[in-house]
């Protein structure tokens, strides 16, 4: 299915005890493949990951560059996908069940993401170029390296998920536009934190202010100003 060897050769069988064939071997048991999709995703954010760790590496903060953990790259990806997903947990904080799924807003980050060295624009063109990867038809959003497998799977089952995805999305580039035009930095801070869950320094926040469009955003975000506590491994599905 035009899925590298090297990737496509993590795919699993996975057992399902409502599948009618659970107790036998059945070539259509349900599929995936979470390390093929963890070895993808790094792909996807690799080039820059390189360019931020050459740093840490000259400071002989590791021997190589291959030896810094991958969950230490902090590249605009991570971040943006980080700051998608507490948007989204804040706005479905009183109907967690019909939140996006993690897999879903990492995937069509991932995908979108074009290796941008700043947050602000990264964020920025994910969102913007979202709905070019939703499919039509099923599967809406395959996974990457295991393509029949498709993570809006349960859009088909309950409408109302897919309308709070459309929903979220929309949400998202209101919130986002209303982060990048002019505001006192007092209320600007305000909405930051109500809306995104995040916290700024006060010369970030000023200089945010001063703000005149979404262009320019990457200028004043940085990924260390970002503050979310414990976030999920970005290929958790379902958090």
């Amino acid at each position: 299915m035009e899925v590298r060897e090297d990737l496509a050769s993590g795919g699993v069988a996975i057992t399902d005890r409502d599948h009618p064939g659970y107790t036998k071997v059945q070539e259509d048991w349900p599929k995936s493949n979470p390390k093929g999709y963890a070895r993808w995703f790094e792909a996807r954010m690799r080039p820059v990951a390189i360019l931020l760790m050459e740093k840490r590496a000259e400071k002989a903060l590791y021997a190589s560059i291959d030896d810094v953990p991958t969950y230490k790259w902090k590249t605009p990806l991570q971040r943006a996908i980080q700051i998608l997903k507490r948007h989204r947990d804040i706005m479905f904080r009183d109907d967690p069940d019909g939140k996006p799924i993690s897999m879903i807003v990492t995937t069509l980050a991932a995908l979108c993401y074009e290796g941008e060295g700043d947050l602000g624009t990264a964020v920025t063109n994910i969102v913007a170029k979202m709905p070019d990867c939703v499919g039509d038809r099923s599967p809406r959003i395959p996974n990457p390296v295991q393509p029949e497998e498709d993570f809006a799977d349960r859009w088909g089952e309950d409408t109302r998920l897919q309308e709070n995805f459309w929903r979220w999305h929309s949400q998202f580039e209101a919130d986002l536009a209303e982060v990048t035009r002019p505001l006192d930095k007092e209320p600007l801070g305000k909405v930051l934190s109500a809306r995104f869950g995040i916290s700024l320094r006060m010369e970030s926040l000023n200089a945010l202010a001063k703000l005149g469009g979404a262009s320019q955003v990457g200028k004043t975000w940085a990924p260390a100003i970002v503050v979310i506590k414990d976030p999920p491994k970005p290929w958790s599905r379902g958090v």
